[in-house]
């Protein structure tokens, strides 16, 4: 007849393993949940060769404050500044590469080769800031760009999505200082709609057009061409704030090319245009035909 309520000795010992590391896992679960994957270590990585040039005294000010996290993209960390002007986008390296216990691994060579193109992607994001810093500074925003070590920079407060505080030598970084943009672009237009008309939105479509002829008058194309992510606006002024996969394309130099890359980077607002302003659409439709 069985023992009624006796325990199984065996049990107990595996009751003691399994209960630390389920709350280890659970501490680590709500850990990542609060950060919002966000760490300083993704944060740091390969620099490129050579010296960082020093800042200017307008650098230097916007560096020395406090500064608290906003957001995570595809590429970068983003902290906006204390006084709300500027944003520090540092380089998220798990994008990049992987750890390197998993990259000495012997794996399938279908592996090896995504590892390769994941890194090939860190080239081609510093090739395209570099890009937008030397000759887009004006349309991106960015007042500094480090990608080097050096520069006799400042070591930096950021309080990441939990409050956490961290110190950072930004010697040891690679970063974006770019001007903040106050409102996202359709939010911007669809304001300035309800509050100028439909001059006004046509005005700023125009600014927008603008924008995007001096980019392609550079040579210059973007594979990202999704405005609404993008885009924003400082003040009237729109701003390119995502310049992370801008290059130098030969097709820009004729008029075919300047065409289709017109017409792909203007999509989707010429679709929110039509849902929401259909005379502005038709306005945008008017302005590109006189374009090319």
């Amino acid at each position: 007849m069985p023992m009624v309520g006796r325990r199984d000795p065996k049990a107990q010992p595996m009751k003691k393993i399994l209960l630390p590391l389920a709350t280890a896992l659970f501490l680590t679960l709500l850990a990542l949940f609060r950060s919002e994957g966000v760490s300083i270590y993704k944060m740091q990585g390969e620099l490129l060769e050579g010296n960082a040039p020093l800042p200017s005294e307008a650098v230097e000010h916007f560096l020395n404050q406090k500064y608290e996290y906003l957001a995570k993209g595809r590429q970068c960390f983003v902290f906006a500044s204390a006084d709300g002007k500027e944003v520090i986008k540092f380089l998220n390296y798990n994008r990049f590469y992987f750890p390197e216990w998993i990259a000495s691994l012997p794996l399938p060579q279908a592996w090896q080769a995504y590892i390769a193109k994941r890194q090939a992607r860190y080239r081609k994001t510093v090739d395209s800031l570099t890009l937008a810093y030397e000759k887009l500074p004006e349309l991106t925003g960015i007042d500094y760009l480090h990608l080097q070590e050096g520069g006799s920079l400042p070591v930096v407060e950021l309080a990441g999505p939990a409050g956490r505080l961290h110190r950072v030598d930004l010697n040891r970084m690679a970063f974006i200082l770019q001007k903040r943009a106050d409102a996202a672009i359709f939010d911007k237009l669809d304001a300035i709609a309800k509050e100028q008309g439909i001059e006004g939105l046509n005005h700023a479509v125009s600014a927008i057009l603008a924008l995007l002829q001096e980019r392609c008058a550079l040579g210059i194309a973007d594979d990202d061409r999704d405005i609404e992510i993008n885009f924003g606006f400082l003040g009237d002024q729109p701003l390119l704030i995502d310049p992370g996969r801008i290059y130098l394309s030969e097709e820009l130099k004729t008029s075919e090319g300047v065409s289709k890359e017109m017409r792909l980077s203007t999509k989707k607002l010429r679709k929110w245009l039509s849902k929401h302003y259909p005379e502005s659409a038709q306005f945008l439709s008017q302005q590109k035909s006189a374009i090319y």
